[in-house]
């Protein structure tokens, strides 16, 4: 089963991950973040890239929305892939 971790949570994001880290040692959710700033997100990447994730930000995304996502789930690709397009399609029906 897929599990996401969305954080949304106006500059507290990099509290957030602390306070998760177990789930994110557990789980290992794919988490959709936004880092509204270079600082927060290199403060995120190095944080996050500790428990092995990688991030990415798919065409279609807001320009501070980032998806980070670790390999060894790899059979979450596809499963990446289809939240990209549902968000993608959500954020056209809302503009």
């Amino acid at each position: 089963m897929e599990l996401i971790l969305k954080i949304d949570v106006e500059g507290g994001e990099v509290a957030v991950i602390h306070g998760a880290c177990r789930l994110i040692e557990s789980c290992l959710p794919t988490i959709l973040i936004e880092a509204n700033s270079t600082a927060k997100l290199d403060r995120l990447c190095i944080l996050l890239t500790s428990y092995g994730y990688q991030v990415m930000q798919p065409n279609g995304f807001n320009s501070h929305n980032y998806i980070f996502f670790h390999p060894i789930r790899e059979q979450d690709r596809s499963a990446i892939s289809e939240i990209i397009n549902r968000l993608t399609l959500d954020a056209n029906h809302n503009d």
